[in-house]
């Protein structure tokens, strides 16, 4: 009879042993900051240009470095199952990108976003495989070119997700995130050109030195590809990339503005609309900031 008790403890001991083993091997091992519960008020217009008295938007695309920076708050905060929830589509998003994203990093790094102010945690600060993309950045870039990349690969719903996450944290419910109307996209971009491009409604693809201005596709360059945020001359209200480089979702799922790197200058007016079904390598977004009315 002892030793029936004795078996029958161990066989418990040992079930707890095991349901303890299955719940850490489906973890990663995170480290816990402490966090200042102090709000830090100039997160709310920390890389945005105010376009009117109520109206800020982001200025450059939400980049790789702002999204990991969620996914990394979403993993300390929720959970890896949420944190998940939230990788892009592997299929449309740069190999290299997707390879640097599951190549994670030993330790902590707690490099901030220039746009959400926070850390992009497991992921690496430097990268030996973006070296040819170091021509392309200013000098104050991430030493990881990767990170200065747009965002792509991503869904309606997950866009929803990081400016609801962004009015949160970022914003502490004060500072309204949300993607941009199909009319409000139109009259920030209009607000935004000069009287000549107003009148031939789109911003050209070279100035008259054949010099690249912004990135669309063009006959006279075979090199179409994706490119690092803010590499093109910004529009009067000092935002980088509304016209080219990744079309931005809007709040009508399915349909995007601005053009892409796949499109031709004049595909890319402020009336153009790139619709799509899916998370897509041309798709990305920016936020619009409207301060809460009490």
């Amino acid at each position: 009879m002892h030793y029936l008790k004795k078996f029958k403890m161990i066989r418990v001991l040992t079930n707890i042993l095991v349901v303890l083993f299955l719940v850490l091997s489906s973890c990663k091992i995170q480290i816990i900051h402490p966090t200042n519960n102090e709000y830090d008020e100039s997160l709310k217009l920390i890389g945005a240009v105010q376009i009117n008295d109520s109206l800020y938007i982001d200025q450059t695309e939400v980049t790789l470095k702002d999204w990991l920076s969620f996914y990394t708050w979403t993993l300390e905060n929720k959970g890896l199952i949420e944190a998940e929830k939230l990788l892009p589509d592997s299929s449309s998003i740069k190999p290299e990108i997707w390879q640097y994203i599951n190549t994670k990093a030993s330790k902590y790094n707690s490099n901030i976003s220039n746009q959400t102010g926070k850390p992009i945690g497991f992921f690496l600060d430097k990268c030996d495989d973006c070296i040819n993309c170091d021509k392309e950045l200013k000098p104050n870039a991430p030493k990881c070119a990767f990170l200065a990349f747009p965002i792509t690969g991503i869904s309606y719903e997950q866009a929803i997700l990081f400016c609801n996450w962004s009015t949160i944290v970022q914003g502490n419910n004060e500072m309204i995130f949300r993607l941009p109307t199909v009319k409000e996209w139109k009259e920030i971009v209009l607000s935004g050109l000069t009287a000549n491009e107003r009148m031939k409604g789109y911003k050209d693809s070279i100035c008259k030195d054949s010099c690249q201005l912004y990135n669309y596709k063009a006959f006279h360059n075979n090199d179409i590809k994706l490119h690092v945020r803010g590499l093109y001359k910004s529009d009067s209200h000092d935002a980088y990339d509304l016209f080219g480089n990744v079309s931005e979702i809007t709040n009508e799922k399915g349909i995007s503005k601005g053009g892409n790197y796949l499109l031709f200058a004049k595909q890319c007016h402020p009336d153009s609309v790139q619709k799509y079904n899916k998370p897509e390598r041309w798709l990305g977004l920016r936020c619009v900031r409207i301060e809460k009315k009490h």
